[in-house]
């Protein structure tokens, strides 16, 4: 997060409005607030803490306890801050609670918090929310801190310096957790332990499953199981046979009973036979009556055909009497009708006369008809004319302003030529531009090479350093030891050649007879080996040491030459126009290869071909326009003469009168000649329809006379057979006869009946016969012992299955219980299979093991190496060498989290302590280099928070001179590398050292800010 601008209304000590434009200290600036104690510098940091997380940096006054004393009533508290992070720059506005005037009336009224939040594109706003709430969210979101966190590594309060660097190992875990993203670790954890957790929960549960099972056989473990199966497998094989005894007798009595049952029930059916009998018999008046009614009947059918003649033919002759009758009515009217229709022609007739002259009147009308038209027809096409004189004329105009349209763009486009074949002639300078600015990119990604060799080479040169300083040592402790060793040697000969001396022998070193102190053994007896072993490692030592340092040489060298090629390329860059920007490089490029290839691009040859083709459009338009007007002309004469022609022809039309008068004359003629003709016609053929009709009833009616004779003579022969036919027969009278006559289906019905009362007479004689016999020498059984017999028996079976099922029951029971014991042990098997791999995966990852130390916070400790490296490197720098930063491995006392704590190493010493131990200052640079390690290594691994800025809130007074400048050229070296770095003090050898500072001068009427760069 790079800090642009920030506004403050009534805020802190400030009574007005302040503004701090960040931007206008150049870029990535390295800046001083400055100001006496008690000015406000702090409460800078405050603002843009208040107005990020509606929280003031060290978190003693909310943001309601801000609002400025020495403000007026009426202005409103309030903070706005732009920032920038990565390529997106956003704006937060934020208000406390707060008291104003009441706008009407006198008192106070309470203003709530209020906070919004844009994102600025193309230097637009776009709300991204307005609710405090929401806010909080979209912040931490983006710039990926919590308050306490943006306390520890971008905004180091006052007094609150050390805190990152003392914090316990469990709030160190939650910081660097939080900066690294390394929650996926703690996923994995609890991954792990759900699952441990799931496996035992479910063998718990497979456990009670054994349990219950057990208690559903209730039995208490497997062995009672085992013996319970057996003595109900015994049970049932004993149960079984008797069950087989019991259902063998009972099928022999229900045998014995079924046998019974249907000989009782033969003699029930001999008596139902019997009373069948007598009951059928019983119908036999009615079957009589039915046999004398069938005999009737078919005697009356031999006579039936004659009675039907008769009766046919006495209708056939009434029916003749009534078309007689009909036929005469219509001759009747069909005469009155024909002499109708010949008066009609008559009249007719006399009509005829005037038929000529109606016919030649109505020809004179048409005549004179054909002649309106015609004139009519010349009128029409004089307004055709006129019509087509309007369109050419039009045509004409459009024509003309088509022509002055194709003028125009003849002009623009010889315009626009213009200007484009100018704008060629600028590419050389164009292309100079694009080569300056592919120069300055150039020297820029050089510029970060060669910021990255250095960067490389510093570290790499101090650890070589450490690494020659321990060969150092190690070489020291060698030569210390050949030494030693040496003088061993040395001294053992000496004792061994004393121990061959003898009294008054000449002594062979000294030459002395006397030996008063003879040179004795000491420690181990050391051989010529052990000392050119001791001697030899002590050079191989020495060897690697020179080694190192020519490396080291190397090194400087290399970082000599790559810091004169940085100068070189800064110095090239310092030469960059001030308008523009670095960030802006890219862009300008990309803006200036456009204009390369649009200029590249440009080719003059489609504008000259659209000119020819406009010049040649204009040409052609010409041509038809005069075309056009030799057809105006045509037209205009045609015109004239259909005029003259109209005139004439109207003279002769005012003598014959109007077209109406005419037409009406004509319909009336046309009527008259047509209706005389239609009425002439249908009468005529009315008169021949009436005569034919006349004609053909009258041969109709002679014919139904001829007819009725011809019937009664043969009714008088039929009436005569028939009373013959009736005399021979049965029958008495005619009345008789009909009487005893019978439909065909009648017949049949009476046949079928008495049929059948003879067949069921017949069915049951026999049955009772064949019954009698069967059961003759038989008494009738007493089914009720044979039942109770019966019923007796199933119950003594039925007693005896129930036992077996419920044997079964238990049987299929416990075998079920046995199976799903089985079953369960076989996933409780692959439980503690599953468990010996995850439960102990979960309590390695969970640091339940010798060191305490769980995945995550094992992850953060080699993350904490890298920071306390990078630390490390500027702390020997401020200290001059004397301190470094390690992690502490050794494992914590008690129930303590371990492996996240802090140890310092003095080099004076030799010996490692706790953090807590260093002095003020030196606790401030340690700080400090913790705080810039942790700013390197978050973004090397860009876990995606950017951590661009620093702002350091007091502490440099607790440094010496020597200590301050140290710690300035760290901090200098760091803004270098891209970073904005701000610091809040009063100390005066820092106002001497920085030139770019914010001043807060206090007055007696609020504090006001005044930047100086």
């Amino acid at each position: 997060m790079k800090p642009i601008c920030l506004d403050i209304h009534a805020f802190g000590p400030f009574a007005t409005h302040e503004k701090i434009d960040f931007a206008s200290l150049g870029s990535s600036p390295f800046f001083l607030i400055n100001g006496p104690t008690g000015a406000g510098k702090s409460s800078l940091l405050d603002a843009i803490c208040f107005a990020l997380f509606n929280e003031t940096t060290g978190s003693e006054r909310s943001g309601d306890q801000m609002r400025c004393d020495f403000a007026n009533k009426e202005d409103v508290t309030s903070v706005s801050f732009e920032f920038e992070l990565g390529e997106k720059r956003y704006l937060i506005q934020r208000s406390p609670e707060q008291m104003l005037p009441k706008k009407r009336g006198d008192g106070y009224t309470k203003q709530t918090h209020k906070a919004t939040f844009y994102e600025l594109v193309d230097n637009e706003e776009k709300l991204i929310s307005n609710k405090p709430a929401e806010i909080q969210k979209e912040i931490h979101s983006r710039i990926g801190l919590t308050v306490k966190q943006f306390r520890q590594v971008m905004v180091i309060p006052q007094g609150q310096f050390r805190e990152l660097l003392l914090a316990s190992s469990k709030d160190r875990e939650q910081i660097l957790g939080q900066l690294f993203e390394t929650h996926t670790y703690l996923d994995i954890e609890q991954v792990l332990a759900d699952k441990a957790s799931g496996i035992r929960k479910h063998k718990v549960e497979l456990d009670q499953q054994i349990s219950g099972q057990l208690d559903v056989a209730g039995v208490s473990d497997e062995e009672e199981l085992l013996a319970r199966q057996t003595e109900v497998d015994s049970e049932l094989a004993s149960q079984a046979e008797i069950l087989k005894t019991k259902r063998s007798e009972y099928e022999q009595i229900k045998s014995d009973v079924q046998a019974a049952t249907l000989l009782k029930d033969r003699f029930h059916k001999l008596k139902a036979t019997e009373s069948q009998l007598i009951e059928h018999k019983a119908s036999g008046s009615t079957i009589d009556y039915k046999r004398q009614e069938l005999s009737l009947a078919k005697k009356a059918s031999w006579i039936v055909q004659d009675y039907h003649n008769l009766t046919s033919i006495t209708q056939r002759i009434d029916q003749t009497k009534k078309d007689q009758v009909q036929v005469t009515q219509n001759l009747d009217a069909a005469t009155t009708q024909l002499s109708q229709l010949k008066s009609t022609l008559f009249e007719l007739e006399a009509i005829r006369g005037q038929l000529p002259l109606w016919r030649d009147e109505l020809y004179q009308l048409k005549s004179r008809r054909e002649q309106w038209i015609q004139t009519n027809q010349l009128v029409q096409k004089l307004e055709t004319k006129a019509a087509e004189l309007v369109s050419l004329e039009g045509r004409n105009q459009k024509f003309q302003k088509k022509l002055d349209e194709l003028a125009q763009e003849l002009k623009e486009t010889d315009e626009q030529k213009l200007l484009l074949s100018k704008r060629r002639d600028t590419l050389p300078i164009v292309k100079q531009e694009l080569q300056y600015l592919s120069d300055i990119k150039l020297s820029l990604i050089e510029r970060d090479k060669l910021q990255t060799m250095i960067t490389k080479l510093t570290r790499e040169i101090e650890q070589q350093r450490a690494v020659q300083h321990s060969l150092q040592i190690e070489s020291q402790s060698l030569e210390n030891n050949a030494l030693r060793l040496e003088l061993s040697w040395v001294s053992n000969q000496a004792a061994e050649l004393a121990a061959r001396l003898e009294v008054g022998q000449a002594c062979p070193v000294c030459g002395s007879v006397d030996h008063p102190a003879l040179a004795k053994f000491t420690g181990d007896l050391i051989g010529k080996a052990d000392v050119d072993k001791a001697r030899r490692l002590w050079q191989q030592k020495k060897e690697e040491w020179s080694k190192v340092g020519n490396k080291l040489a190397s090194l400087d060298t290399e970082l000599i030459n790559a810091k004169d090629s940085y100068h070189a390329v800064i110095a090239k860059l310092e030469k960059m126009p001030s308008d523009l920007d670095e960030g802006d490089i890219d862009k300008r490029i990309s803006i200036v290869e456009k204009d390369v290839a649009e200029i590249e691009g440009i080719d003059l040859k489609p504008l000259e071909e659209k000119t020819q083709h406009i010049q040649s459009r204009i040409d052609n338009g010409a041509r038809e326009q005069t075309q056009l007007e030799q057809q105006l002309e045509t037209i205009r004469h045609e015109t004239t003469l259909l005029e003259g022609q109209i005139e004439a022809y109207k003279k002769e039309e005012n003598q014959a009168g109007t077209i109406t008068e005419i037409d009406d004359n004509i319909r009336r003629l046309e009527s008259q000649i047509s209706q005389f003709e239609q009425r002439d016609v249908q009468t005529q053929k009315q008169r021949e329809e009436a005569e034919t009709r006349c004609s053909v009833l009258k041969a109709q009616l002679d014919k139904l006379t001829e007819q009725l004779i011809q019937s009664e003579t043969e009714q008088v022969q039929l009436h005569e057979h028939w009373v013959s036919v009736l005399r021979a027969s049965e029958f008495e009278s005619t009345e008789e006869f009909i009487k005893a006559k019978r439909e065909h289906a009648d017949i049949q019905t009476l046949e079928v009946d008495i049929k059948g009362f003879d067949d069921k007479t017949l069915t049951l004689t026999t049955t009772l016969s064949n019954l009698q016999a069967e059961l003759s020498g038989k008494d009738e059984p007493q089914i009720e012992y044979w039942t109770s017999l019966l019923n007796a028996k199933q119950a003594e079976l039925e007693q005896v299955n129930q036992v077996v099922m419920t044997l079964n029951a238990d049987q299929s029971r416990l075998s079920k219980v046995k199976e799903g014991i089985v079953v369960i042990r076989k996933k409780n098997v692959e439980l503690e299979q599953q468990y010996s791999v995850y439960g102990t995966l979960s309590d390695v990852a969970s640091g339940k093991n010798g060191s305490r130390i769980s995945l995550h916070r094992f992850v953060l400790g080699v993350l904490l190496d890298d920071i306390l490296i990078q630390a490390s490197h500027r702390l020997r720098h401020m200290s001059q060498g004397r301190y470094n930063l390690y992690r502490k491995t050794d494992r914590s006392k008690g129930n303590a989290s371990s492996g996240l704590e802090l140890v310092v190493e003095d080099s004076y010493s030799g010996k490692s302590r706790d953090v807590a131990t260093l002095s003020g200052g030196e606790s401030f640079m340690a700080a400090l280099a913790l705080a810039l390690g942790l700013s390197d290594v978050v973004q090397s691994y860009s876990g995606g928070i950017r951590l661009d800025t620093l702002f350091i809130d007091e502490g440099f007074g607790s440094l010496d001179t020597e200590a301050l400048d140290l710690a300035l050229q760290v901090l200098l070296e760091l803004q270098r590398s891209g970073r904005t770095i701000g610091i809040i003090s009063h100390v005066n050898e820092l106002k001497e050292q920085i030139s770019c500072r914010i001043d807060v001068i206090p007055s007696t009427v609020g504090s006001r800010i005044r930047i100086i760069n």
